[in-house]
């Protein structure tokens, strides 16, 4: 075991104490935490790409108005009333990224999000605000090559549906507010957090993996991406 201190050795130079602490699972580096800097909103946002991974921060405004000129064009399933404020489309390559929902104003929000990877794994980090009660999140994941890791906020209340090829993979954090409600073959139909008649309808995450797992855990826990080999894929 790596010790951290010792009275025959020197005190560390600086930076060298975290990695001790890393090692030791110190809480305090388990922290997913914001950059210093935080992007300037937006909204309606589409980034499709044709070769390459897609790493990026997101700062969504829902409430935001965004000038027809700037517009992208309009997504399958998408009308010109009803877009979705998040689009991120990678053709060739890993998705990782992080996104803030950051309304202006407080106001009743039904915020939908697409996120795909049609080859490489998919992460998605997702940070609401607190009280988050007022936004409807409509997130929907598809990786067709590889897995998919969810991080989701502490207070995430709503349903959770599955269809993978792999196994589904729950942090144990997140585990005890965690219920299968019904599972046939790759389709599972999940809860995170107390429903009620209320909030049933509260927030949706549809999480799809062709040929991979997926894997949930809260945003304050240490993410870490899992490796491995093929024969494990299962």
């Amino acid at each position: 075991m790596t010790e951290c201190r010792s009275d025959s050795v020197p005190p560390p130079y600086p930076g060298t104490s975290k990695e001790c602490d890393q090692d030791h699972g110190d809480e305090s580096t388990s922290q997913t935490k914001p950059t210093s800097t935080r992007k300037i909103p937006s909204n309606y946002a589409t980034i499709v790409r044709d070769k390459g991974p897609i790493k990026a921060e997101f700062n969504i405004d829902p409430t935001l108005d965004i000038d027809d000129s700037l517009l992208p064009p309009l997504m399958e399933g998408e009308t010109e009333s009803k877009r979705n404020h998040l689009n991120v489309i990678a053709l060739n390559g890993e998705v990782d990224i992080e996104v803030r929902l950051e309304p202006s104003v407080l106001q009743s929000l039904e915020v939908r999000m697409d996120v795909q990877s049609l080859r490489g794994d998919l992460i998605v980090k997702l940070y609401t605000p607190s009280p988050s009660k007022f936004l409807k999140c409509r997130l929907n994941v598809t990786a067709k090559n590889g897995s998919i890791y969810l991080v989701l906020p502490r207070d995430f209340v709503g349903l959770v549906d599955v269809v993978a090829k792999g196994q589904m993979i729950v942090s144990d954090l997140l585990s005890s507010n965690f219920n299968i409600q019904s599972e046939f073959g790759s389709a599972r139909k999940c809860t995170i957090g107390s429903l009620t008649r209320s909030n049933i309808e509260k927030n949706k995450v549809v999480a799809g993996a062709d040929k991979g797992r997926v894997y949930l855990q809260y945003n304050d826990e240490q993410f870490e991406k899992r490796r491995i080999g093929w024969f494990e894929g299962l």
